[in-house]
């Protein structure tokens, strides 16, 4: 049977006697305001289990465990519905009330409408997608003018 450098890394720390011998060097870390997403990668990434939060100086703020992190991504559909519908379309988009359909299942999220502007749709496409515990979104949004092609200018002759 083969070991690998990581079961010999787990049995070396199994012998040690020393809370040095145990601990990952350097520390990793992360600060109390970075994205959740960012430290469940660097989690993964360095396969550590707990992930010290400290302040601009270094001090322990606390710890964040890969529980705590994956309850983020562990939300149910309604509380996604709810964000994208309430906190997107509602209070950063100032979108009409039913000018959006949001379907969510599997945190999938289905967009769907015709928005006044293109602008609109690509935001709430985007602004969706940086929703924790979101897994992908289907767009089927549609608008009335497309407002991201640029036009000429009233004072420029058209060519």
């Amino acid at each position: 049977m083969f070991e690998t450098a990581e079961h010999r890394g787990e049995r070396a720390k199994a012998a040690s006697l020393t809370a040095a011998d145990l601990m990952t060097a350097p520390a990793v870390t992360a600060g109390p305001d970075e994205l959740v997403a960012a430290a469940v990668r660097r989690m993964n990434d360095r396969t550590i289990k707990r992930l010290p939060v400290v302040d601009r100086g270094g001090a322990l703020v606390g710890i964040a465990t890969r529980g705590d992190l994956l309850k983020v991504f562990l939300r149910s559909d309604d509380d996604l519905r709810f964000d994208v519908l309430d906190h997107v379309a509602g209070d950063l988009l100032r979108l009409q009330a039913g000018a959006v359909d949001v379907e969510v299942r599997d945190g999938i999220v289905r967009l769907a409408g015709r928005l006044p502007r293109r602008r609109q749709a690509v935001a709430l496409e985007k602004l969706t997608g940086a929703i924790d515990g979101v897994v992908a979104i289907e767009s089927r949004l549609t608008w009335q003018v497309d407002d991201t092609v640029a036009q000429a200018s009233p004072t420029e002759p058209a060519r």
